[in-house]
């Protein structure tokens, strides 16, 4: 159950903040009108009915449900011990238990408002919407005080949003934008490697560019919790000055989604293909699984494996076999955002005579975000790369070891609901154990974003 008061109803789209939101209203609604009701004076002095709402009023709403659970037998059909028993339920998870009690309250107390928005909320939790749509709609009719009208409306915002989510099918995003890369090609710039002399072609080359991404996805139901989709990414990169290093790539994957409550699995493939200055350079596919868990309200765990069979249009040495595994940690702490990852794999040539190209890599990354208004959401990152290749270089007569490090920032501008502008800046540094793979790399970009 998610409990956290601190995630406001603005924030980022996403499972877990839009549950963290809905939330943040059930508690603001629930302190704004205090109990007055005349039906729960009859056994106020119950030591039982007592004990229930000492705990409930302490936030100790599983004792409570768990001490409603030894006398429901005797209680239930009592008011007072319906509700401290259904609120219990309700702040504790258990939402068909409290969905029990409300029902029986509100059927015996109509007039009860308050009987009736513990009972609304309790279907919105049970993601029953049309039902709760009701209930919260029978409370507006009696004209309750201000803050409470509007809360009730700002529920009635979230079931419609939840219920635009289900049927839209697509979705997606189109940047246009630019900026400035120090070393398009990832080279060194040192002229003299030992004793061998590198052309101009082999050194560092910096360029303004443009760029233009697309981003689609498409989703059928088939039912609450099973759906097909289809997701199409692509992105284009033009230099300014050495058309060489331009780059095109086109990623297409298919995958299952089975969606329960807090986990998610997806089970798919993909195919990308990759072009450099317009011509044929490298195509991979792929089949991959994930698994998403929401431990509670502030951790969220991505687990990713997957295996992609790579061809090289340049040089059939690239081709070769890459299995990946990765792990996610998603933390949200109010306007704060953090995300932790690691991943693994490693990476064999499947031609003879590229033995010295078969490597294993290792990467950890961090990532930072705080959403300083509902527009505004900056962030920082930092990662590192480890690759270590298994068998001596042909021409440097030495095995290769690399490693790289990288900082970012950037942000996001919301300008309204569908149009943003996005910037970012990152800084690459790869040491290798063969000098001609040592180089630096400055990227900055600035881009506009259009969803749709």
């Amino acid at each position: 159950m998610i409990t956290s008061p601190l995630l406001t109803p603005d924030r980022p789209p996403g499972l877990l903040l839009r549950l963290s939101r809905a939330h943040l209203l059930i508690l603001t609604l629930t302190s704004l009108w205090s109990l007055s009701c005349t039906a729960q004076d009859s056994l106020k002095h119950s030591s039982i009915n007592q004990s229930l709402k000492e705990l409930t009023s302490t936030a100790k709403y599983e004792d409570a449900y768990q001490l409603g659970l030894e006398h429901l037998a005797s209680g239930e059909g009592d008011p007072t011990f319906d509700f401290y028993f259904g609120l219990s339920a309700l702040e504790s998870g258990h939402y068909p238990e409290a969905q029990f009690a409300f029902e029986r309250l509100v059927a015996q107390y109509p007039d009860q408002d308050r009987f009736r928005l513990e009972y609304a909320r309790t279907l919105f939790l049970l993601e029953q919407y049309a039902a709760a749509r009701e209930e919260f709609q029978n409370v507006l009719a009696n004209q309750p005080p201000v803050a409470v009208k509007t809360n009730i409306n700002r529920f009635l915002d979230v079931i419609e949003e939840r219920e635009n989510e289900n049927t839209q099918q697509f979705s997606g995003y189109v940047d246009l934008g630019g900026g400035f890369d120090s070393n398009i090609n990832n080279a060194t710039n040192e002229r003299f490697i030992g004793l061998f002399e590198l052309p101009d072609s082999a050194l560092e080359s910096e360029s303004g560019y443009a760029a233009f991404r697309t981003n689609m996805n498409y989703g059928h139901s088939y039912s609450q919790i099973n759906s097909a989709n289809v997701s199409f990414n692509s992105r284009h990169k033009h230099n300014f000055i050495n058309s060489d290093y331009d780059l095109d790539s086109a990623r297409l994957s298919a995958f299952w989604k089975h969606s329960l409550t807090y986990r998610e699995l997806q089970l798919g493939g993909a195919y990308q293909h990759i072009l450099l200055d317009a011509e044929d350079y490298q195509r991979s596919t792929g089949i991959f699984g994930q698994w998403k868990e929401q431990w509670s309200d502030h951790i969220l765990t991505y687990v990713y494996t997957g295996v992609s069979i790579k061809d090289s249009f340049a040089n059939e040495l690239l081709n070769a076999y890459q299995p990946i595994a990765s792990l996610a940690l998603l933390a949200p702490y109010d306007k704060l955002i953090h995300i932790l990852s690691f991943i693994t794999g490693t990476e064999n040539p499947r031609t003879e005579g590229g033995t010295y190209l078969v490597k294993d890599f290792n990467s950890v990354g961090y990532k930072v975000s705080y959403q300083i208004s509902s527009s505004l959401i900056p962030y920082l990152g930092a990662s590192a790369y480890f690759a270590d290749y298994k068998d001596e270089h042909p021409v440097f007569g030495d095995t290769r070891e690399d490693e790289s490090y990288q900082a970012t920032t950037g942000g996001e501008w919301k300008i309204s609901k569908d149009y943003s502008v996005l910037a970012d800046v990152s800084y690459t540094k790869n040491s290798s154990s063969l000098d001609i793979y040592d180089y630096s790399r400055w990227k900055g970009e600035l881009r506009f974003r259009m969803k749709f």
